[in-house]
């Protein structure tokens, strides 16, 4: 299989947002990083592959989403991008982000739907230039 471009999209929340709506649980998070002894990066990888070995870190990460969730009824989830060797630098995003469920935020509208939601897609494209 080839390599080529991949276009990528997030709905991007600062993380001043995510503390200040459940502070205890971002702290307990970032806590729970720092004290393992772990890489915010590395973790945020694994977060994307839902693969976060650690038990504590685990433990913390689902916590601070479900606490989110409960506060906003929208699925939270962390990411991590470095644009140096997977991306350019035109990039908006590098480094770890959070971000938010994409279903959970926008809706069709009453015309969208009376179309038939299954008659359009959202595409992606890359462009070079």
């Amino acid at each position: 299989m080839g390599m080529g471009y991949s276009a990528s999209f997030a709905n991007v929340i600062e993380n001043d947002v995510v503390r200040k709506l459940v502070t205890e649980e971002f702290d307990t998070f970032n806590k729970a990083i720092e004290d393992e002894g772990l890489n915010f990066g590395e973790v945020a990888r694994d977060a994307m592959f839902e693969e976060i070995d650690n038990e504590r870190v685990r433990k913390a990460y689902e916590d601070l989403q479900q606490a989110f969730y409960e506060k906003t009824q929208i699925r939270l989830y962390l990411g991590y991008h470095d644009a140096d060797s997977e991306g350019d630098r035109y990039d908006d995003i590098d480094g770890v982000y959070f971000y938010l469920h994409w279903n959970d935020i926008y809706q069709y509208t009453d015309k969208a739907e009376k179309l038939g939601v299954d008659k359009f897609n959202l595409l992606s494209w890359v462009v070079w230039g």
